[in-house]
């Protein structure tokens, strides 16, 4: 296999895994009324979660985490294009979906759920770097905020869904 797609390959396994875990729960738990997402702030902890991974994007790209996290697995450096490209992409769908997510579209929820645990995966694995590094790591000064806001964001997406059981009860 190629060198730098293996580096794609293994070097976004995290990212794959909490995709996964965002569509399962987008497939178990179903959006409850607009209302009840409107009065939790579930429209609005997601803009602003996604608000705050644009800054961690930032930094991480300006301290070069495209170079310095595949060498720190032993994998060959991401191009800034595949990393740019690949962080405007997620921030452009969290974005665009906001307004399906205030009117509980069910079809785009897997998205504001892999934003929440990615935005927690942030928090624990930016600190672990910085431990492994011995000192700085791109994206430590950003990612406790992310780590927080994600945690929030689960959090109440957790109480703006419900499983299905949960909603013929309710209805």
């Amino acid at each position: 296999m190629d060198a730098e797609l293996r580096s794609l390959l293994i070097g976004t396994l995290g990212l794959d895994a909490a995709l996964v875990a965002a569509m399962v729960l987008a497939v178990r738990r179903r959006p409850r009324s607009p209302a009840d997402l409107a009065s939790l702030h579930v429209p609005g902890w997601y803009a602003g979660t996604a608000a705050l991974q644009f800054a961690h994007f930032a930094e991480e790209y300006i301290g070069g985490f495209q170079i310095l996290l595949p060498l720190a697995l032993g994998l060959e450096p991401w191009s800034a294009k595949f990393f740019v490209n690949l962080n405007l992409a997620w921030l452009a769908a969290w974005l665009l979906s906001v307004p399906l997510v205030r009117r509980g579209f069910r079809p785009v929820f897997f998205l504001p759920w892999f934003l929440a645990i990615a935005g927690v995966v942030n928090g624990i694995v930016h600190p672990l770097l910085c431990l492994r590094a011995g000192g700085w790591f791109p994206g430590i000064w950003t990612a406790p905020a992310v780590g927080v806001a994600g945690a929030m964001l689960a959090h109440r997406l957790w109480k703006g869904t419900a499983a299905p059981e949960e909603v013929s009860r309710i209805t």
